[in-house]
């Protein structure tokens, strides 16, 4: 900070003492993101999709960053933080998961998901998370679309599904083969 004042910016310092701004720009570690309320809301959505509590221990615990973000840009309000995001308090704090589906949460969850590494074929969709699946069918009409919607080729998704289905039925034929080896 001496330097800065005595040259009048970081980079006329740094370029003062002898050194190059631009390659010690490029040593510094990248900067946090900019939490606002829109990438609160965002990443609280992201925690509800991907099934992680939303209460204000587990965020304060899993992600401190972000409890912190909420805290300042809610006024110190939990509960403003929760219903800003499209869900009841009462049923948060006591760890129940209610979603309030719309268009836009359908994508932020499908998108969460496959960050995530779960699988959106139709049939893990039943078993896993059929309120989004569901949601899924009711804005979009069907859950291609849905996908398709979210920025996802439905034909990756249904490529990896026939990957893992046809490495389910080899399983007990590749050991098999193992065994009499």
């Amino acid at each position: 900070m001496a330097l800065r004042q005595f040259e009048g910016s970081l980079e006329k310092a740094i370029e003062a003492s002898g050194f190059s701004y631009a390659e010690v720009r490029k040593r510094l570690p990248k900067p946090k993101p900019y939490w606002s309320k829109a990438l609160v809301v965002e990443r609280m959505r992201e925690r509800a999709a991907s099934g992680r509590d939303l209460n204000i221990g587990a965020v304060r615990k899993d992600d401190e960053a972000l409890y912190l973000a909420g805290m300042r840009h809610f006024k110190g309000s939990w509960k403003a933080v929760i219903e800003a995001t499209g869900f009841t308090y009462d049923r948060v704090k006591k760890g129940w998961i209610v979603r309030y589906w719309s268009k836009k949460l359908v994508i932020v969850s499908i998108r969460a998901r496959a960050r995530a590494g779960y699988s959106l074929s139709h049939g893990d969709m039943e078993i896993e998370d059929s309120p989004l699946l569901e949601a899924g069918y009711r804005y979009f009409g069907t859950w291609e679309n849905a996908v398709e919607k979210a920025g996802i080729p439905y034909d990756t998704v249904i490529k990896v599904w026939q990957t893992k289905r046809r490495i389910k039925h080899l399983r007990p034929f590749l050991r098999s083969s193992d065994q009499e080896n």
